[in-house]
């Protein structure tokens, strides 16, 4: 588990390094295309069958255009913004963004059936609180300018994408690893129209660092990293094995400092330290029975 949450922090900078070579539209279409490769090896090695339900395929297409829409918007922010930024921002934003989203869909249901909906616990709106203020530092709501950067609109936007992806990805009912393929095959069917447009092939005369950082990203960080969280899940459950997602941003800002030379600022810092403190309270707190 330390290890894939240690790929998934390096993916940051490695993305940040891709998107050197060629606009983040082009990137995200190559990454999805050998995402989906790197799945589908896996789900050969392992011999899974690939049978799967009606209902799941629908909600796996879903997942999939979720996925190939946050690619774009995770590749555009690191374009224009900080990898270790963006790191800690997105992978911060998705559970505290997660929680509000389903307090606020609990809360519609709840009163539309008339019922009353008890109050999230003390640690849940703790943990909120923190999150919030933990966008305030993240987002540097000092600096107005910054705040409304295209880098942080479109981490944001990432993250808003990944909370959906999330919701739809749990009405699919299949092997976790086969989840997996079929999310990335989706993702990229759905991002072939990008194959039509100009510089796509560049791929053609890209060097040797331009596939190890894509072989970083597509495979050791989504195919082996996520393939080892999902096995965490089935060994030590969802609980302990979310809890070790919180080594995800300053995996990000470390990497970033040592590949990409980024020294985040005492804001990003502090605003790393409130976020992880959130995540805690909001998913992984648990008050102890007598």
């Amino acid at each position: 588990m330390f290890f894939a949450m240690f790929l998934w922090g390096t993916s940051w900078p490695s993305s940040k390094i891709l998107v050197e070579y060629a606009p983040p539209y082009i990137i995200s279409f190559w990454r999805l295309f050998f995402v989906s490769i790197s799945a589908l090896f896996i789900v050969l090695v392992l011999r899974l069958s690939f049978k799967i339900d009606k209902k799941s395929i629908f909600f796996a297409m879903l997942t999939g255009l979720c996925n190939a829409i946050y690619s774009l918007f995770h590749f555009a922010g690191l374009e224009f913004g900080f990898a270790g930024l963006g790191g800690v921002l997105v992978t911060t934003s998705i559970p505290i963004l997660s929680f509000m989203l389903m307090q606020f869909l609990r809360y519609k249901e709840a009163k539309k059936r008339g019922i009353i909906i008890k109050k999230p616990p003390i640690n849940q709106i703790f943990g909120l609180c923190l999150g919030v203020l933990s966008g305030a530092f993240l987002l540097n709501l000092t600096n107005f300018t910054e705040l409304f950067s295209k880098a942080n609109i479109f981490f944001l936007l990432a993250a808003l994408t990944w909370v959906f992806l999330s919701m739809f990805s749990k009405n699919i009912k299949s092997h976790p690893l086969l989840l997996n393929f079929y999310v990335s095959l989706f993702s990229f069917i759905f991002a072939l129209p990008l194959i039509f447009f100009d510089g796509v092939f560049f791929i053609l005369e890209a060097d040797f660092k331009f596939f190890a950082f894509m072989f970083l990203v597509a495979f050791l960080s989504t195919g082996i990293g996520t393939g080892i969280y999902y096995y965490g899940i089935k060994i030590l459950g969802v609980v302990k094995t979310n809890a070790f997602q919180l080594l995800v941003p300053p995996c990000a800002l470390l990497m970033s400092f040592f590949m990409l030379n980024e020294r985040p600022s005492f804001s990003t810092v502090f605003g790393t330290a409130l976020a992880l403190f959130a995540i805690y309270f909001i998913n992984i707190y648990k008050k102890k029975e007598k």
